[in-house]
């Protein structure tokens, strides 16, 4: 039998820090974004309440994938930014 206590905590962990081990905040900041989404996309269903048209489903899928990609796309590079800047800093001339 295979052991597979631990794997989800393994899981998160890896998807949540660098190679290194440090915590991404990046990552992390991607994270909430997505269940801050699926949150509000379960809450506008919930208000509505009535039969969506696949066409709305589409409309909203794709406003949302601009919204979390714009947002993600951006904490990615604020950190690549700090990243380059701080080893820039760090080399001696």
């Amino acid at each position: 039998m295979v052991d597979i206590s631990g794997w989800e905590r393994k899981f998160f962990r890896s998807m949540l820090a660098e190679s290194d081990g440090t915590v991404s905040s990046t990552r992390c900041m991607i994270a909430l974004v997505v269940m801050f989404s699926l949150g509000w996309i379960t809450g506008l269903l919930l208000k509505v309440r009535k039969p969506v048209t696949l066409g709305e489903v589409q409309s909203f899928v794709g406003t949302l994938t601009v919204f979390v990609t714009s947002i993600c796309g951006t904490l990615y590079g604020i950190n690549r930014v700090t990243d380059v800047v701080g080893n820039r800093a760090q080399k001696p001339e």
